[in-house]
């Protein structure tokens, strides 16, 4: 339990976060302020069960397969579908599509699912 905790907290300090630039499995920054986000081409709307407005990044390689987030733009490669296998398994996974950081999904690193988490 401690461990969900602690990814949690984690990701959704990233969610607040600007991402760093750089090589694949790192954005660009996301943009802090509804002008500058739509004038990257993002969209500015409400996310997560709270409705704090954030600037909304849409990845190009969103659902390509991955064993890793070091492999996806968005820095997540997220377990496919709605079920989640026990931490430890061998998986592929699909890169996130966008910086919205909400919902509940396990992460792939490795190859192998991490411990499933809900962001909110």
């Amino acid at each position: 339990m401690r461990v969900l905790v602690v990814f949690g907290l984690i990701f959704g300090l990233l969610g607040c976060t600007p991402a760093e630039s750089g090589s694949p499995g790192r954005t660009a920054a996301i943009p802090q302020d509804e002008a500058t986000c739509k004038a990257a081409g993002a969209t500015w709307r409400p996310v997560c069960m709270m409705g704090k407005p954030a600037c909304v990044v849409a990845y190009a390689d969103a659902d390509k397969t991955c064993r890793d987030g070091d492999e996806c733009l968005g820095g997540q490669c997220r377990v496919a579908g709605t079920k989640m296998p026990p931490d430890g398994t061998p998986a592929t996974g699909k890169c996130v599509a966008s910086s919205d950081p909400c919902g509940c999904f396990a992460l792939v690193e490795d190859g192998k699912v991490t411990a499933a988490l809900c962001v909110d």
